[in-house]
This record gives C-alpha cells, sequence and structure tokens, in this order.
C-alpha cells in the first residue's frame, strides 16, 4: 500500500536531534582516508570512491583505530554504489541515536534498526523500527507482522508504504569487524509490500545488542550495510 501525503515546509534541523549543526564537528580522525564520504560519490567523485574500493571493514580498521575513536561509532556501505562512511554519534533522542557521515549525512537507528536517513536523496523520512525490535527479540517466533516506511521523494513530498513482514533465524554466524572476531545470530527480515519486495539481515551478539546490518532504504539508495566497529 503506497500513499502520498502533502509536502510540508522543512525545518532547518533534523527534527530527531537535540540541537543543530552545520557539519558534524565529530570527525573521526581514526577513520579519515579509508573510508568514502557518501555525498562525494552522490556528486560523482569517481577518484574518492576508487581509492577507498578496497576497504573491508574486517580488516581495515585497527584496535589501536578503535581505541582512539572519540565515539560510539559505526562504519556504512551503501552497496549500489560500493561507497563507504563511518558514522560517528552526534546524539541520543529518546531511544533513536543519529550518527553523522564526516560530511553531514545522517542516519538515525533505535538499536541498529533503521528509523530516518538525511542527506542520501531518495531518504527515510521516518521507518517504525519497533515492529522489527520485537520480531527480533521473539528470535523469529512472532509471525507476520506490518512494518510502515515513509519517504522523501524527489519533490519533497512524503510517500508511505506498508509492508508486511516476517522473521526468519538463519543461526549462529561469526562476524568479523576490526579484526576481531565476534559470536552472532543472523536473521532475515523479508518484507513485501504492493509493489516491492525486500530483505534486511540483522546480526546480533550473544546478548543481543546489533552488531551488524543490511537494511534496504530506498528505491533509489538502495541497501546499506552497517558494522558497528565501537560499541
Amino acid at each position: 500500500m503506497i500513499f502520498r501525503i502533502k509536502p510540508i515546509v522543512w525545518l532547518l534541523c533534523f527534527p530527531m536531534l537535540a540541537s543543530c549543526s552545520s557539519g558534524s564537528g565529530l570527525e573521526t580522525s581514526a577513520l579519515q582516508g579509508l573510508t568514502t564520504t557518501l555525498a562525494d560519490v552522490f556528486r560523482g567523485n569517481k577518484d574518492r570512491q576508487a581509492a577507498n574500493a578496497n576497504f573491508n571493514p574486517a580488516t581495515s580498521i585497527t584496535r589501536a583505530q578503535v581505541a582512539s575513536l572519540p565515539a560510539r561509532t559505526w562504519v556504512a556501505h551503501l552497496d549500489e554504489r560500493n561507497a563507504w562512511a563511518s558514522l560517528t554519534l552526534l546524539g541520543n533522542n529518546r531511544g533513536v541515536r543519529t550518527y553523522l557521515t564526516e560530511d553531514s549525512i545522517s542516519v538515525s537507528l533505535r538499536q541498529g534498526v533503521l528509523v530516518a536517513t538525511r542527506g542520501l536523496g531518495n531518504d527515510v523520512h521516518v521507518a517504525n523500527p519497533n515492529p522489527t525490535l520485537a520480531a527480533l527479540s521473539s528470535q523469529g517466533t512472532r509471525g507476520r507482522y506490518t512494518r510502515e516506511m515513509t519517504f522523501l521523494d524527489p519533490t519533497s513530498q512524503k510517500i508511505s508504504t506498508l509492508f508486511s513482514c516476517t522473521m526468519t533465524p538463519i543461526g549462529p554466524t561469526a562476524v568479523t569487524i576490526a579484526q576481531t572476531r565476534q559470536a552472532t545470530r543472523q536473521y532475515s527480515e523479508d518484507c513485501q509490500s504492493d509493489t516491492r519486495k525486500i530483505t534486511n539481515l540483522f546480526w546480533t551478539s550473544t546478548s543481543g545488542a546489533m552488531t551488524r546490518t543490511r537494511q534496504w532504504v530506498s528505491p533509489t539508495v538502495g541497501y546499506l550495510d552497517t558494522y558497528l566497529v565501537k560499541p
């Protein structure tokens, strides 16, 4: 089910943030030069993209670099464009953590599940993470559930889509991030709308914390992979 919402006048600040900022002010110096800023890729800066094409979150970040990071940090990958970026924690609003890239693109997550993006173009205005989190908490025994995602189209109209989803446990999987091997449980979330079928993947630690994800963002952005580098 897809329906449009009339355009609204945007505030200058991302509403989930506690305060406004013209830039991240939180450059993850330990990762600079290793990751491509997402804005460079969308602007067609092929030199920056090519320079980081061989980045690997398993081996390209050392434990010493992780130790020097100033705050909770993810590394993110846009699959369709082979673009990498570091995401550093900016703020926490009622359990929704907002992260910024070096060029101030923002990604908001609740316990690792995508809530919103800004600066990618065809952004997620808001996505309800709670049905997914409940399905993960039940370890895939919850059955079918509904998720709603609202996107921003090129004219800044909001388009909402309802997905019917199921969560399936895949089983124990070893994940290596920043030269550290972790035991995780992998889950597959399969969702279907009237016009689209998507599959999101989640890896949780033995304590249930999210360590890695692969989540669909929007029709033009595609899938975003995230790896928790510094908890």
